[in-house]
């Protein structure tokens, strides 16, 4: 079970536009890499699975708890 939680992310400032900030997080299941991003108003949550660097799947989400939701369900229907 993968949770999400406004302390996973760490604030990234664009260095060319300082007025461009974006929230990252990423946490680890098995060889799985989960990364999630949102904008400066944490709103809209995109989030990608890898391996290896490669992308097995995508997807967002408006609410970190539908966000959890979502990836829970995922995780478990593709046993990963």
């Amino acid at each position: 079970m993968v949770n999400f939680n406004d302390d996973d992310f760490k604030l990234f400032v664009n260095l060319s536009n300082p007025k461009k900030r974006y929230y990252y997080a990423e946490k680890q299941l098995k060889e799985h890499i989960i990364e999630v991003k949102t904008n400066n108003f944490k709103i809209n949550y995109n989030i990608e699975i890898k391996i290896n660097d490669r992308c097995i799947a995508k997807g967002s989400s408006k609410y970190i708890e539908k966000l959890n939701l979502d990836l829970n369900e995922f995780i478990s229907l593709n046993a990963l």
